[in-house]
């Protein structure tokens, strides 16, 4: 709850990821990342919103041309598989490409002020890591139960690669063109949503996407219902450690829903986040337009993904 505690206190343009993006680095299987890890993430955090501020610089003045250049980038991302290029790494890299030139087209200040964000908010999730590992330190995993299996194939990892470039673009044409800096949830979310694994695999996954994610907006809601009425900050965050851990007993287990239980805690931080760190009198109004959002976010991918997987599942039978 350190994570959400920083979320709603510090107010930063992106705070309110900060407690999703440093789940995955929390969940991470093993002792947590030391030093050298930990700092050659942020490094590599840097240097991504370095090269969205690059492109911004060179191409910012030949939309084509940024546009293009943008599809590479994200291709890339999608594509490689350099050890330091894990989900988790590839989602805050989507976020820095995505957000920084979307920005950057209507505002360089707001611009400037993302890239800020990204690189503080990258140092405060490995501090609370480091912090959250040092007070809960965990044991290695022993040598049987490492996952086994390699990367997959070239020419299936081209495909996913393409797909998933396939379905971020359209979303990022729409803002370059009307210049929408106000649904800046919706980048972020899409970005989040693409590099979650299996998710090309058809309609049936992006059902269970919809339900996670909707039940994660409507425990929001209630949550911030609550808050309306004890308006207290160490009374949200006890709550939120209370509903912590009851997700976290559900979605450590080894129930089939489990994953449902991953989706919908991640909504909810996503929405509680960002509507309490605003601070904002109409904060009542924008907990339901960013629930709003996130399930159109949510609905888009889930049937961009299901159209593709299906259609990828023809093909290959078709030369078979």
């Amino acid at each position: 709850m350190l994570t959400l505690a920083l979320a709603v206190t510090t107010g930063g343009p992106l705070s309110y990821v900060l407690p999703v993006l440093s789940l995955p680095l929390l969940t991470a299987p093993g002792t947590g990342p030391g030093i050298k890890q930990g700092l050659s993430f942020m490094l590599v955090i840097a240097l991504s919103v370095m090269v969205a501020n690059l492109v911004v610089i060179f191409f910012l003045d030949y939309p084509v041309a940024l546009f293009l250049v943008l599809a590479l980038l994200l291709f890339y991302i999608f594509y490689s598989i350099h050890p330091m290029m894990s989900g988790m790494v590839k989602t805050w890299l989507l976020m820095a490409i995505m957000l920084i030139p979307t920005i950057a087209i209507r505002s360089d200040a707001l611009a400037q002020a993302i890239s800020g964000s990204l690189i503080l908010i990258s140092i405060e999730a490995m501090l609370c890591v480091w912090i959250a590992f040092y007070l809960f330190p965990s044991t290695p995993p022993l040598q049987g139960e490492k996952k086994q299996g390699g990367q997959a194939g070239g020419t299936n990892r081209y495909k996913d690669a393409l797909f998933r470039t396939w379905v971020v673009l359209p979303v990022l044409l729409l803002f370059f063109m009307f210049e929408i800096t106000a649904s800046l949830l919706v980048l972020v979310f899409i970005a989040l949503l693409a590099m979650q694994a299996g998710i090309g695999t058809g309609f049936k996954a992006g059902k269970a996407l919809i339900l996670g994610n909707l039940a994660g907006g409507l425990l929001a809601i209630s949550t911030f219902e609550i808050l309306t009425v004890v308006p207290n900050l160490l009374f949200f965050l006890m709550l939120s450690t209370g509903i912590c851990l009851v997700i976290a007993t559900k979605l450590f287990s080894s129930s089939p829903y489990a994953p449902l239980f991953g989706m919908a805690f991640s909504t909810y931080l996503l929405i509680i986040g960002s509507t309490t760190a605003s601070g904002e009198a109409d904060a009542g109004s924008k907990v339901w337009t960013r629930v709003i959002q996130i399930m159109m976010a949510v609905i888009y991918i889930a049937i961009a993904f299901g159209f593709l997987g299906n259609w990828n599942k023809h093909k290959s039978a078709e030369h078979a």
